[in-house]
C-alpha cells in the first residue's frame, strides 16, 4: 500500500507540471505576453503561472467536479437505483414478516416442514408393508440404516457411560437440544469431520455451552465398525453414515413425530455451531437471570429455529436477490439504454453489487424492526424472529463492498495516469503547432 501511495504522489507531481506547461501554452496561443501573464495579483513575478490567471471560479468548480467524478466511476448508482433497491428490500421484508414469522408459524415455515417431510418419505419409499409410509416411519428407516456412536441425547446417558479416562460430562443436554450441542450433527464440513473422527475412535464431540469449548466424551457403542478394508473405504463409509444419520434427524426423531405431535427439533443450520463458542454477553431471561449468547442461541434452537426454518427464511432473501437483478437489468436496458449484450457481459457489476447491498440492508432493517417490536425485551423471541439468512447475505455483501473499496485506490491511479497521457499528447500537438507557426 505504501508503494502505491508513493507512485500516486509521483503521478500527481507530473500532473501539476503538465498543468503549468499547459497554462503557458494557453498564454502563447491567445497572443498575450508571457511575462505579464505570469504576474501575480500583488505584482510580483512568480516562477509559474497559476490556474486562477486563466480560469474563472465557475470553471474551476467544474474542473474539480469532473475530476472527482472521474475518480469515483467504480459505483455510479443514481437516486433511482437506490430507490429501486430500497423498494425491493421493503417488499422482501414484508414477505419475511408476513410469511416466515417465527419458527414453524408462517406459511413458508409450514411449507418448508411439509417439503422436508415429503422428500424424506420419498427417499425412504412411499410404501411400508403395503401401507403409506408416515414421517415417523421414514425417520425410523434412516435411523436403522445409520447407526453412529455419537447420538447421546441426555446428560444422564453420558454420565453413566463415562469410561476410558473420560471424566467430564455435558450439562443440560436433552432431546430438544442434543442436535445443537453435538458437533457431528451439523450439516457442514465441520460436522462431517467430527462425525468421521467420532466413528473411527468411538467418541462423541459436544459443544460445551457453559464453558464455550469443545468436549469429547466416549461413544455409545464400541461394536459399531466402519465398512471397508482400506482407509479411503472406511472414510467413505463414515461419510455415508453421517449423511444418512443427518437425513434421519433433519425432521426430528421418530419418537417425537407420531400422530398429533409437533414438528420436532431437526438439524441445526450450518455454521451456527460457532455461536456455541460465544460464552459472553449479558442477556436477561424471563426469570431475570443472566445468559450468554451461547445459552440464548441454544434456547432459540429449542424453539424450532432449525434447518427447516432456515430454508423458509432463505425464501425472502432469494426473492430479494432476484428482484434486484431483474430491476437492475430492466432499468439499465430501458432507462439507461445499455444493450442486452453489454448486460450479459456483466458490465457495471459494481453497480449491481451496490444495489444488492442496499436492498439487503433494507430487508435486514425491516427484519430487525419486527424482531424488536415483537420481542419486548425477550431475547429468545428476538433472535427467533431474526432472519439469519438475510443477515448472512448482508455480511457477504459487506465483504464485497470492502473489496470494491480496496480496488478504488488502484483505479484512481489508473485514471490519473490515463489523464496524464492524454494531456501529454495534447501538449505535444500544441507545441508542434506553435513551433510550425513561428517558422
Amino acid at each position: 500500500m505504501e508503494r502505491n501511495n508513493q507512485y500516486l504522489d509521483k503521478l500527481l507531481k507530473v500532473q501539476n507540471e503538465l498543468q503549468d506547461t499547459q497554462k503557458r501554452l494557453d498564454v502563447l496561443e491567445i497572443g498575450r505576453p508571457l511575462d505579464s501573464a505570469l504576474q501575480s495579483e500583488g505584482g510580483e513575478r512568480n516562477a509559474h503561472a497559476t490556474f486562477r490567471d486563466f480560469l474563472s471560479p465557475d470553471e474551476i468548480q467544474a474542473i474539480n467536479r469532473s475530476f472527482n467524478e472521474s475518480l469515483n466511476k467504480k459505483v455510479e448508482c443514481d437516486r433511482l437505483d437506490y430507490a429501486l433497491a430500497c423498494s425491493c428490500g421493503i417488499i422482501s421484508g414484508l414477505i419475511d414478516i408476513l410469511l416466515v414469522k417465527s419458527p414453524h408459524e408462517g406459511i413458508l415455515g409450514d411449507a418448508s416442514d411439509q417439503l422436508v417431510d415429503k422428500a424424506l418419505i420419498t427417499l425412504a419409499g412411499k410404501k411400508n408393508n403395503g401401507e403409506d409410509r408416515s414421517i415417523a416411519s421414514a425417520i425410523a428407516f434412516f435411523e436403522g440404516k445409520a447407526k453412529v456412536t455419537y447420538d447421546q441425547a441426555k446428560t444422564q446417558e453420558i454420565t453413566k457411560q463415562l469410561t476410558d479416562g473420560f471424566t467430564e460430562t455435558i450439562e443440560h443436554l436433552s432431546t430438544k437440544n442434543h442436535h445443537a450441542k453435538s458437533l457431528a450433527h451439523y450439516p457442514d464440513i465441520f460436522g462431517l469431520i467430527a462425525s468421521i473422527c467420532n466413528q473411527f475412535t468411538n467418541t462423541s464431540t459436544f459443544l460445551n455451552t457453559g464453558k464455550g469449548r469443545i468436549t469429547i466424551v466416549n461413544g455409545t457403542d464400541s461394536t459399531i465398525e466402519l465398512q471397508g478394508n482400506t482407509l479411503p473405504a472406511k472414510i467413505f463409509s463414515g461419510f455415508v453414515n453421517w449423511l444418512l444419520h443427518c437425513l434421519s434427524d433433519i425432521a426430528g426423531s421418530s419418537g417425537n413425530r407420531g400422530p398429533g405431535s409437533g414438528p420436532g427439533t431437526g438439524l441445526p443450520i450450518p455454521f451456527t455451531e460457532f455461536f456455541q463458542f460465544c460464552n459472553f454477553g449479558t442477556f436477561k431471561n424471563e426469570k431475570g437471570q443472566n445468559q450468554t449468547i451461547a445459552t440464548v442461541m441454544v434456547k432459540v434452537y429449542e424453539e424450532g429455529y432449525d434447518l427447516r426454518h432456515g430454508i423458509a427464511a432463505s425464501v425472502p432473501v432469494l426473492i430479494n436477490d432476484l428482484l434486484l437483478r431483474a430491476v437492475f437489468m430492466l432499468k439499465q436496458h430501458f432507462y439507461d439504454k445499455v444493450s442486452w449484450k453489454d448486460l450479459f457481459q456483466k458490465k457495471n457489476e459494481d453497480k449491481l453489487q451496490r444495489m444488492i447491498s442496499v436492498g439487503t440492508g433494507a430487508l435486514c432493517l425491516i427484519d430487525l424492526s419486527e424482531a424488536v417490536i415483537t420481542s419486548w425485551g425477550n431475547w429468545v423471541v428476538f433472535f427467533s424472529h431474526l432472519n439469519i439468512s438475510a443477515w448472512s447475505r448482508l455480511a457477504i455483501q459487506g465483504v464485497k463492498e470492502l473489496h470494491i473499496l480496496s480496488d478504488r485506490e488502484m483505479h484512481n491511479i489508473e485514471m490519473i495516469e490515463q489523464e496524464i497521457c492524454e494531456k501529454r499528447q495534447d501538449l505535444l500537438q500544441r507545441s508542434r503547432a506553435l513551433a510550425e507557426s513561428a517558422l
